[in-house]
C-alpha cells in the first residue's frame, strides 16, 4: 500500500546525506593533517600541551566520517524500493561537528526526559583567573577535580541557605575548556535544582543566595585543590586572593521555571555545544591563514582571531577531551548512586521514550538516529519518492563489497550533489565589529574582506 500523496506534497524538507568534503573544516584537516602531526611537538607543544593520542585519532577518524568508501548502511523504502546509502560516522566528540551535534541532541533529550525533576532549575557558571588556567591544560586530570570544587561549593551554599545538612540539591555540570575565540578557558556550566530534596523526596525551594559569597567559597576550594596538586604555590594563591579582582567569577542569575521544558532543553544543548561553529571559519585563498569569528572578546577588543592554519588545528584539537574521560558529571540528587537507589526503592518514575530496550534490559541505550536527525533537519526514514517508510536493511563494511557497490552505482568515492553541511539548532549572534587583519599583508587583507562581504 503506497503512502498518501498529500504526505509527499507536504514534505518540503527531504533528508540529504551530508557532504563533509565540501566543508571548510574537512579541507583544512585533509590538507594539513600530516604536516600538523609532524610539526606539533616542536611548534605547538609549549602553548597547547603535548601531542595526545586522542588528537591523531580524532583527525584520522574525522577524515573517514560520512565518506562512502569507508563503509555505509543501505536504507530502502518498503513501498517503492527506493534506496540510498548512508555513510558511517566517526562518533567523535568535541571535534566532528556532525557527530558532536548528535551528542548535543541526545543529551538534551536524555536530561529533560530521564534525569531532571519537574522543579525550578538555575544555571550557575564558575570561571577562573587566567593565571590558573594553564594548569588544567598541562594536567587535564585536574578538570574533574575542578568540577568537584563546583559541586562542594553549591552543596555548602544551598544547605546553609536552607539551614539543613540533610538536604541535597541535584546538579549536572559540564566542564568546558573553550572560550568564544577557541582560547583555552576552563570553566563550569552547572544546571542545578533551585532548591534541595529531603530523604522523602520533598522539594524545598531555595531563598535568595549571594553569588559573591558563592564565588569566594569556590575560589578558596579551587586554590586549595591546586596547591594540593602542586599546580600552584601557596604564595601565588595568597597573592590572587589579595587582588581586588581575583579573576574568579560566579554567575547565578538565570532561573528556569519547572514547566519551561523548552528552555531547559535549550540550555542543556547549549552547555554541551561544540567548541566551534563551521560557519564562523574563513580560510585565505592560499590556505595558510584561518580566521575564526566569535563573540566579541573584551580583552582583545574584537570578535575574531587570525590563525596560521596549522595553529588553528592546534587550537581546535586542544579542546578534545582525554579518552574515556567524562566532561559531564552528575551530582547529588541526580548522581548515578542516588538515582540507582531511588530505582531500587521504586521511587524513580522517569519515562524512557525514544529508546531501544530489550525485554530484560532496563538500561537506557542511545536515542534513535532517525529521531535525532528529524529534530534538526528532516526525517531520514521518510521516502523522498513516495513518502513511505524506509528501513536500514544492511551494513556494508567489507572494502571489496563497498568498492563493487560504488562502482556499480557509478559514484565510486563521490558524494551526493545536493548534500548539505551538518545542521545545527544553536545560534549565537555576534556583536557587530569591523575586523582589522593587522597581522596579514595588505593584499591578503583586501581579499579576505572581499570574501567575507560576498
Amino acid at each position: 500500500m503506497g503512502a498518501c500523496p498529500e504526505l509527499v506534497a507536504r514534505s518540503n524538507k527531504v533528508y540529504q546525506p551530508r557532504n563533509p568534503r565540501a566543508t571548510k573544516l574537512y579541507q583544512l584537516v585533509n590538507n594539513n593533517c600530516d604536516t600538523f602531526l609532524r610539526v606539533y611537538p616542536e611548534q605547538f607543544e609549549n602553548k597547547y600541551g603535548y601531542l595526545r593520542p586522542e588528537i591523531g585519532h580524532a583527525l584520522e577518524n574525522y577524515l573517514t566520517c560520512g565518506i562512502l568508501s569507508h563503509g555505509f548502511a543501505r536504507v530502502k523504502c518498503q513501498n517503492c524500493n527506493h534506496e540510498f546509502l548512508l555513510a558511517f560516522s566517526c562518533k567523535g566528540r568535541y571535534f566532528c561537528p556532525s557527530c558532536h551535534q548528535r551528542r548535543v541532541q541526545e543529551f538534551g533529550l536524555f536530561l529533560t526526559e530521564q534525569i531532571l525533576e519537574k522543579v525550578p532549575h538555575r544555571q550557575i557558571v564558575f570561571s577562573l583567573p587566567k593565571i590558573t588556567r594553564k594548569a588544567f591544560l598541562y594536567n587535564r586530570e585536574l578538570l574533574p577535580k575542578l568540577a568537584h570544587c563546583g559541586w562542594e561549593t553549591i552543596l555548602e551554599v544551598f544547605q546553609a541557605a536552607l539551614d539543613s545538612e540533610d538536604l541535597t540539591p541535584g546538579m549536572v555540570v559540564d566542564i568546558q575548556t573553550y572560550g568564544g575565540l577557541l582560547n583555552w578557558h576552563p570553566h563550569l556550566h552547572c544546571l542545578c535544582t533551585d532548591g534541595c530534596f529531603d530523604a522523602a523526596g520533598q522539594f524545598h525551594a531555595l531563598p535568595a543566595i549571594s553569588a559573591e559569597t558563592m564565588n569566594k567559597i569556590f575560589a578558596a576550594k579551587v586554590l586549595k585543590m591546586l596547591i594540593q596538586e602542586d599546580a600552584l604555590s601557596e604564595e601565588m594563591a595568597k597573592k590572587i586572593l589579595s587582588w581586588k579582582h581575583s579573576g574568579f567569577n560566579t554567575h547565578a542569575n538565570r532561573r528556569i521555571e519547572a514547566d519551561d521544558t523548552d528552555a531547559i532543553k535549550a540550555l542543556a544543548e547549549y552547555i554541551v555545544r561544540s567548541p566551534f561553529n563551521q560557519s564562523k571559519i574563513t580560510i585565505s585563498d592560499d590556505g595558510s591563514k584561518t580566521i575564526y569569528h566569535g563573540k566579541i572578546n573584551p580583552s582583545l577588543g574584537k570578535n575574531f582571531q587570525v590563525f596560521d592554519s596549522l595553529e588553528f588545528l592546534a587550537a581546535l584539537t586542544s579542546h578534545i577531551p582525554l579518552r574515556n574521560k567524562k566532561m559531564v558529571v552528575y551530582y547529588g540528587w541526580y548522581s548515578q548512586a542516588a538515582r540507582g537507589k531511588r530505582r531500587r526503592d521504586g521511587k524513580l518514575t522517569s519515562p524512557f521514550p525514544l529508546c531501544h530496550q530489550g525485554e530484560n534490559d532496563n538500561r537506557t541505550i542511545h536515542y534513535r538516529w532517525s529521531q535525532l536527525i528529524k529534530n534538526v533537519y528532516a526525517d531520514p526514514l521518510i521516502c523522498p519518492a513516495c513518502g513511505g517508510k524506509m528501513k536500514i536493511i544492511a551494513f556494508i563494511k567489507d572494502h571489496g563489497i563497498i568498492n563493487k557497490i560504488l562502482d556499480h552505482l557509478g559514484i565510486q568515492d563521490k558524494l551526493p550533489q545536493h548534500a548539505h553541511a551538518p545542521p545545527t539548532k544553536i545560534h549565537i549572534k555576534d556583536i557587530s565589529y569591523e575586523p582589522f587583519f593587522d597581522d596579514l599583508p595588505i593584499t591578503e587583507q583586501i581579499e579576505l574582506f572581499k570574501s567575507m562581504n560576498q
